[in-house]
């Protein structure tokens, strides 16, 4: 992860980077990624939504492509997702203590 982060690419993608680390981790790599995407794209693959709702993390103008089932089913920032796309609102409320169980075993 390391590595990647320091390399000097026009587009960075992040799957499911932030799945087994702790709340605090994944808000200092959300922040780091949010850096990055001031000046090239950044693509983030996630279950972990949570973060991308928390107003210090900067991510209010980011365009967020909700999939279910492998279909696109909604875009937009996230704050119109957590008004109007259930999908989205479920991630968002899944508690990040149950996404790093799920994802563990």
């Amino acid at each position: 992860m390391a590595r990647a982060l320091l390399q000097d690419r026009p587009v960075m993608i992040f799957d499911e980077a932030t799945s087994n680390i702790d709340a605090d981790s994944e808000a200092d790599l959300l922040a780091v990624m949010h850096e990055l995407a001031r000046d090239r794209t950044v693509i983030v693959v996630t279950h972990r939504v949570s973060g991308l709702l928390e107003p210090a993390a900067g991510w209010g103008d980011a365009q967020v492509i909700v999939l279910e089932h492998g279909k696109i089913v909604d875009a937009g920032s996230p704050a119109e997702l957590d008004q109007r796309c259930m999908p989205f609102r479920r991630l968002a409320r899944t508690p990040v203590n149950e996404e790093v169980g799920a994802h563990a075993h």
